[in-house]
């Protein structure tokens, strides 16, 4: 809960360069209350309701949170942490995937080259 304002401002700040952010909320959290704080903090991600733990499964049986993951363009889980994020990292690390993304980009191409998608 306390990295919520940290992330809005992340998202509201990098989702227009290519960030998205996905909240899942644990099969223990009641839906009402999920969607009530998702709505009374307004959230601009989505936030999904993993109700049969399918994804806390996936993502290593997570069961404690805060457990935050950083996802590379390209699927890899780079950072995986229980607990506090440290922000300022975070930010440096997705900054630089956006960069390198980016830098890949060849709108003259209408994709991504060199060993990237078209």
């Amino acid at each position: 809960i306390r990295e919520l304002p940290h992330l809005i401002e992340l998202y509201e700040e990098l989702h227009p360069r290519g960030l998205e952010i996905i909240g899942i909320a644990m099969d223990y959290d009641p839906p009402n209350q999920v969607l009530a704080m998702s709505k009374a903090r307004a959230i601009p991600y989505p936030i999904a309701l993993d109700l049969q733990a399918d994804a806390a499964h996936a993502f290593g049986d997570v069961r404690l949170t805060p457990t935050s993951f950083l996802i590379a363009p390209d699927g890899r889980i780079v950072y995986r942490k229980t607990g506090e994020i440290d922000m300022a990292q975070v930010r440096r690390d997705i900054l630089a995937m956006l960069t390198a993304t980016r830098a890949f980009i060849d709108p003259r191409q209408g994709g991504y080259s060199r060993g990237g998608l078209t």
